[in-house]
């Protein structure tokens, strides 16, 4: 076989047939302005809605629901009588910087809990009953009141089963407005203070009293991906159908000869069927269907696969009689399939 006939030969010699190359099509000017016009356009949208809504989250943040619960019974010095947990209830209602994000309910303790549980509330902030005379106590301004030994704190209380990031917003709201509170607060003791009990150790107590505890209620379960499973799952399920709907249009139209199918530069063109379009549609929906469903099932058998994997090894483990018991080693089984059984 000559030169000539091989394919490199073939390919660098133009098929009279085909007359039209590829730099002639790049010279179009359409041929460009299209698909980058197209292209730019949906990409700044989309980048508009997903990446401008998460750079600065707490610029945007309006109505986020966390409840106050305010159970600080107050104590009295002297003639006056002090309500720490009003005065901090009160100034986070008054505040534009947590009552424009947050959306804040006064409420009781067992409400807010029912409300988490159906993940109405990110977050609730709970005021004890003691914390006023538990100030008062740090202050050296106890009396018949003040609880000794009881540390002077608030608890936020963060709902992750509703969502992780509202989490993470109630609370980078509450402590920065709780940190201005507990200064504010500590300077008010300290003025109530005598001058002649004033110590430096006094004064450090005072200078930040109150200690926010940050406390998760109803933990997350292990393996949920920090609460965002769900999330991911519904976003590979979606995914499934695009690509099924991808696949599907693709193939049939190809093996029904309405289409070409491409491979690199190879091509290949059906002689087109005999069916019109809507007996293709009604194909196109039969394979759809199942196409996604067992699309579906790998990507739920994927996402439960280390769950699955270890119960399978248990199961493996528990039913093999006599298996050799050697020492473990980090990534292996105690039952490898590669050691035999010893004889009973």
């Amino acid at each position: 076989m000559s030169s000539d006939s091989s394919p490199a030969a073939r390919r660098g010699t133009p098929d009279p047939r085909l007359p039209v190359r590829a730099r002639q099509i790049l010279r179009v000017r359409a041929v460009w302005i299209a698909p980058l016009v197209v292209g730019s356009v949906v990409l700044a949208v989309m980048t508009a809605l997903y990446i401008g809504a998460v750079v600065d989250p707490l610029a945007h943040l309006h109505g986020l629901p966390v409840a106050v619960v305010n159970q600080d019974r107050g104590a009295t010095v002297g003639s006056q009588h002090l309500d720490v947990g009003q005065q901090i209830q009160a100034g986070l209602l008054s505040s534009p910087a947590v009552s424009d994000r947050l959306h804040l309910e006064v409420t009781s303790l067992p409400e807010a809990e029912q409300e988490m549980g159906r993940d109405g509330l990110y977050a609730t902030l709970v005021i004890p009953p003691t914390l006023t005379s538990s100030l008062l106590y740090v202050a050296g301004l106890g009396g018949p009141s003040a609880t000794a030994g009881a540390a002077p704190q608030v608890e936020i209380l963060i709902n992750e089963r509703a969502g992780t990031v509202g989490t993470s917003l109630a609370t980078g709201v509450l402590q920065p407005a709780l940190a201005v509170a507990s200064h504010r607060i500590g300077g008010h003791l300290a003025a109530l203070v005598p001058a002649s009990s004033l110590t430096g150790a006094t004064k450090v107590l005072l200078a930040n009293p109150i200690t926010v505890v940050i406390t998760q209620y109803r933990p997350l379960p292990a393996n949920s991906a920090l609460g965002l499973s769900a999330f991911y799952v519904a976003l590979l399920t979606l995914m499934c159908g695009f690509f099924g709907a991808t696949i599907v249009n693709s193939v049939v139209d190809s093996a029904l000869g309405y289409a070409t199918n491409e491979m690199g530069p190879r091509w290949r063109q059906r002689q087109p069927v005999p069916i019109n379009r809507w007996q293709t549609l009604q194909v196109k929906w039969a394979i759809v269907v199942v196409l996604t469903a067992v699309l579906t099932a790998v990507m739920l058998a994927i996402a439960a696969g280390p769950w699955a994997w270890t119960r399978l090894i248990q199961a493996c483990c528990g039913s093999t009689r006599g298996c050799a018991r050697p020492a473990w080693e980090p990534g292996r089984s105690r039952c490898s399939p590669w050691q035999a059984p010893t004889d009973s």
